[in-house]
């Protein structure tokens, strides 16, 4: 049977979806971290992505693509914030741009700032998430390093989704072997008051491991 060509309407449909998941890589992997690490509201997280997704599309004429802000995401992983810091953030960066936007201030400060400043801020946050990733792994050496096998394996295969699947797989061999989860939001609430909490533990090795390979 022969393809579809790329004029046809199936052809199209297929290219659309495939472009609608094209940034699944990034964006899963951050947006489970700021679940499970900081314990934001997994309703208000995907809900507010949506409404910016449609918010764009419909101001711009054509989908873009919303995408958390990596250095943000990776404090968050390395640096354990809670939901009211992650928050504020948001609101002060936000409110930062949009002044500097409407001013055209924005051009300018790009143009001052050196671009070794940005790459140096980029190598830090790269190299804690990556410590932050091995060390989970070590946590659980079995799933960690098989996470990363897998992934390097499908890799090799052209146009194969290998950050979800390989995320997909280490979910649920941590879940069929009980090893490995992700807390609810009242254990995330209850693991944050007490002395003991640590950031990152609850999200398994497998997930940073997808962390680290985003960020970079």
């Amino acid at each position: 049977m022969a393809e579809p060509s790329a004029s046809t309407p199936t052809r199209r449909f297929l290219l659309e979806c495939s472009g609608a998941c094209g940034d699944l890589g990034t964006f899963i992997p951050h947006v489970i971290g700021a679940i499970t690490v900081a314990g934001l509201a997994s309703a208000g997280v995907l809900l507010g992505f949506a409404t910016f997704l449609i918010a764009t599309g419909l101001f711009y004429g054509l989908p873009l693509p919303v995408q958390p802000m990596k250095a943000i995401s990776a404090v968050i992983l390395t640096g354990g914030l809670r939901p009211g810091e992650v928050a504020a953030a948001g609101i002060m960066i936000g409110t930062v741009l949009l002044v500097l936007g409407i001013t055209g201030w924005i051009g300018r400060l790009a143009r001052a700032i050196p671009q070794s400043v940005s790459a140096g801020l980029q190598l830090g946050l790269g190299l804690l998430m990556g410590m932050l990733g091995i060390k989970l792994i070590l946590e659980t050496p079995w799933l960690g390093f098989g996470s990363l096998a897998l992934l390097f394996a499908l890799m090799r295969i052209p146009q194969c989704p290998a950050a979800p699947i390989a995320l997909a797989a280490a979910m649920i061999a941590g879940w069929v072997t009980g090893k490995v989860g992700i807390a609810s939001g009242a254990a995330m609430t209850r693991a944050r008051r007490s002395s003991s909490y640590r950031p990152g533990r609850k999200s398994g090795a497998a997930l940073n491991l997808l962390y680290c390979r985003s960020s970079l």
